[in-house]
C-alpha cells in the first residue's frame, strides 16, 4: 500500500461508526473520517474546506454532494480526487429537478460517482451518468439462532415525519382491514389527538439491539415507501432474521407491491405462513456481508490508485 496516498472521507452521522470499522480493515494508516457535522467542515466557508482538502489525494463524500462551485473549488484548487457516493433520497431530490440533475451531471464530470444500491444506478444510469455500487449497511448480517412466530404480527417501518412518503393510507388501510393482525409502526411518533387503529402500537427511537428484537417478534415486515436506495438497513435486518417481507421495490427473499391491492394480496398470504424467509436470510449473508462490503471499499480505492 502507498502510503502517501491520504483519503478524507466525510459521511452522514449516522453512518460514521460503521465506517470507520470498515476502514480499520483496509489496513492503512492515510484514511480519516469525520461526519459532515464535525466542526472542522460544519460552519467553513467554502475555500476554508478546499483548504482542508489540499492535505489529501481524495475526498469521499457520503452522502450525495452536488454543488457545482464546490467540486470545482475542490478538484482544481485542492487537486484532489473526489468520491460522491449516494445513499437513497439524497439523489431522489436532485432527479426532481432539472437544474440539479444538470448540476449532477456536470459533477459526475469531475468525480467518481458511487450508489449503495440498483435503485440508484438505474436512475443515474438512465441519464447517462456512470456509476457504480458499492453496498454499506450498518448491521453485520450473520447466521442467527431464533424462533419464528405463529401469532399474526407485523412490523411496519414508517417515519411520522415522513408517513405520506412511505404510504401512511395505505397502511392505515391495511390495519383497519386486518384487526386480527397486530402491527408495531417504527419510528413513528403519534400527534396529539391522532387515531390510529386499535391493533397499531408505535415506537420511536430504541437502541438497535431492541429493534433487532422487535424483528424477531414478528412474522411480517412492511417497507413501501416512494423512493429509497436499493439496499435499506431495516429490510436487511428483517431478512436477516428470516422475517417475511414486502418492500416497493424487488430484492431476493421479498415481495414487491405497487399499490394496495397487490398490498392486501401478499400480506394476507405472508400473515399465514409458518416458515421462516429462508431465502431471504441466505441472500443477505451473501450478498452484504461485510467482507463483501470491505472488499467494495478496497477495490474503489484501488481502482483510483489510492491503495
Amino acid at each position: 500500500m502507498n502510503k502517501s496516498k491520504k483519503i478524507l472521507i466525510i459521511t452522514h452521522p449516522g453512518f460514521l461508526n460503521t465506517i470507520v470499522k470498515i476502514i480499520k480493515k483496509l489496513d492503512s494508516g492515510d484514511i480519516k473520517v469525520i461526519s459532515f457535522n464535525d466542526h472542522i467542515w460544519r460552519g467553513r466557508t467554502l475555500f476554508q474546506r478546499a483548504n482542508l482538502l489540499k492535505d489529501y489525494h481524495c475526498v469521499h463524500f457520503f452522502w450525495g454532494k452536488v454543488k457545482v462551485i464546490d467540486f470545482l473549488i475542490f478538484r482544481f484548487y485542492s487537486k484532489v480526487k473526489i468520491i460522491d457516493h449516494f445513499m437513497g433520497t439524497d439523489l431522489y431530490n436532485i432527479l426532481k429537478s432539472k437544474r440539479k440533475t444538470f448540476e449532477l451531471k456536470l459533477c459526475s464530470k469531475l468525480s467518481k460517482i458511487l450508489v449503495v444500491g440498483y435503485i440508484l444506478n438505474e436512475e443515474l444510469n438512465s441519464i447517462g451518468v456512470d456509476n457504480e455500487i458499492v453496498y454499506i449497511i450498518n448491521h453485520e448480517v450473520k447466521k442467527t439462532d431464533y424462533n419464528f412466530p405463529l401469532d399474526k404480527k407485523a412490523i411496519v417501518y414508517i417515519p411520522s415525519a415522513r408517513k405520506i412518503f412511505f404510504n401512511y393510507d395505505m397502511l392505515f388501510r391495511l390495519a383497519e382491514e386486518n384487526m386480527d393482525t397486530e402491527f408495531t409502526w417504527f419510528p413513528y411518533e403519534k400527534e396529539e389527538n391522532e387515531i390510529l387503529p386499535e391493533n397499531v402500537t408505535t415506537f420511536k427511537y430504541i437502541n438497535n439491539l431492541e429493534i433487532q428484537n422487535k424483528f424477531i417478534e414478528n412474522k411480517v415486515f412492511i417497507r413501501i415507501p416512494v423512493h429509497d436506495g436499493g439496499a435499506p438497513l431495516s429490510l436487511i435486518e428483517a431478512l436477516n432474521v428470516g422475517r417475511l417481507c414486502i418492500w416497493s421495490f424487488k430484492m431476493e427473499g421479498s415481495e414487491t407491491i405497487q399499490n394496495y391491492e397487490e398490498l392486501k394480496y401478499k400480506f394476507t398470504s405472508l400473515i399465514s405462513k409458518t416458515e421462516p424467509n429462508k431465502k431471504g436470510e441466505d441472500y443477505v449473508i451473501s450478498e452484504f456481508n461485510f467482507e463483501k462490503i470491505i472488499n467494495g471499499f478496497k477495490q474503489i480505492y484501488s481502482d483510483l490508485g489510492l491503495l
